[in-house]
């Protein structure tokens, strides 16, 4: 009789695919691919020169307009260094000492204060002596007197007689 063969021990499969292996190789091929195209993009980034000449032109004009507003250009520089020339020029004929000018200014600042003192006493015995009622009434008995001395006056004259 002829002995029947073993059946040889069934392992399970690790994957579960049945072919026994235990590596996914789809995994790492979509992996890898996926690791390409990471890395292709990345370049065609860096060096996609559309990108960076438009970045770069619209920075160029910012800077451009900026500096437009802001600064001089060398002709207008000239213009306005010979103007700030010629008023320094001026100021310097037409200045006055700074020691007279301090001088002068004490001195008048000396005047006025002394005419301040002045008003200030005149002031004080004024409103010591009459108060503005009395002086009205006072002038009003003046003027009332001298309409009666006129009135007077004119009684008294004398016409010559031809």
């Amino acid at each position: 009789m002829v002995e029947p063969k073993p059946k040889p021990a069934e392992r399970p499969v690790p994957n579960g695919n049945g072919n026994g292996r235990s590596y996914n190789y789809g995994a790492i091929i979509v992996g890898g691919l996926a690791l390409l195209l990471t890395l292709a993009s990345g370049f065609w980034q860096l060096a996609n020169p559309r990108t960076d000449i438009s970045e770069l032109n619209k920075k160029i004009e910012h800077v451009q307009h900026d500096t437009a507003d802001k600064f001089l250009t060398l002709r207008e520089h000239g213009i306005y260094v010979s103007a700030v020339e010629r008023r320094l020029e001026k100021l310097e004929r037409d200045s006055v000492n700074a020691g007279l000018y301090t001088e002068a200014n004490k001195a008048r600042e000396e005047q006025i204060a002394r005419i301040a003192t002045r008003l200030s006493i005149l002031e004080t015995s004024i409103n010591a002596t009459y108060s503005p009622k009395d002086a009205l009434t006072t002038i009003q008995n003046r003027i009332d007197r001298l309409e009666q001395w006129f009135k007077d006056s004119r009684a008294r004259t004398v016409v010559p007689t031809p």
